[in-house]
Parts: structure tokens; sequence; C-alpha cells
């Protein structure tokens, strides 16, 4: 089965609450993950900047673009989004520890956009990241 997380972009920010999450603060709790769990991001852009999304550690399948299955899903670490735009990214739980994901524009990571994909386990890794 595949557990899904909503992420809305949305002026810079990642703000998940429990399966949704929006990209807009700096207090963002991370996607908790159970190794070889099946997960399912859906990445709506709700504001007005492109992003390029990243995940470290892990890549992920692009299994629909804007509500439209993909019938060969690319492989990608990396996918840029554009306003409007809606991505679902299919990835394994393959590789534990705490990843982050975050935007790869500008100054937009350290600004807030950015959170982590973590084990269990692996909680305390990210207390001592620095962004």
């Amino acid at each position: 089965m595949v557990k899904p997380i909503h992420m809305n972009l949305l002026r810079g920010i990642l703000e998940p609450t429990s399966t949704i999450a929006t990209l807009n603060r700096t207090d963002i709790p991370p996607l908790k993950v159970k190794k070889d769990g099946k997960y399912l991001i859906r990445l709506i852009n709700a504001g007005s900047d492109v992003h390029s999304i990243h995940t470290h550690g892990h890549h992920f399948k692009v299994v629909a673009t804007d509500g439209r299955i993909n019938p060969n899903p690319q492989v990608k670490d990396t996918i840029s989004i554009a306003p409007g735009e809606r991505y679902d990214l299919e990835f394994v739980a393959d590789n534990p520890g705490a990843w982050p994901l975050h935007c790869h524009m500008g100054p937009h990571a350290t600004h807030g956009m950015h959170t982590f994909i973590v084990y269990p386990g692996f909680e305390e890794k990210i207390m001592n990241h620095e962004s």
C-alpha cells in the first residue's frame, strides 16, 4: 500500500500536517517513514515562484503530472515545479537515515522550504543538521 503525503508549495515554505504539508514556515516536522514503506508525495505549487524540489538519499518516480498518470514514470531526485503545477512522486523508503528534502532555488531552503525524510531511530540526526 502506498501512503500519501501531500505537499503544497506556497511562498517558499513546507508545513506538514498529518499527510498534508505546505512549505511556508521554518518549524516543519519531518516526514516520518518506515523502512521498505512505499510513499506517494503529491507536490502542488500553490504559490507564484518556480521551485526545484530535491530529495537526498532517495530517488522517486514521477507517476503523475497535473492529475494525469505517466505511463512511463521517470526516475529522478530533483523536479522543477512551476506555479499551478502538480506532481505525484512515488518512492520506497529503502535508505535509513535522516535525509533533507528541500528546494534548490536560491534562498528558498534557508527561508524555510525544507524538511527531512526520517526513519525511526534517526530523529536525533535532525537536531545536529545545519541547513
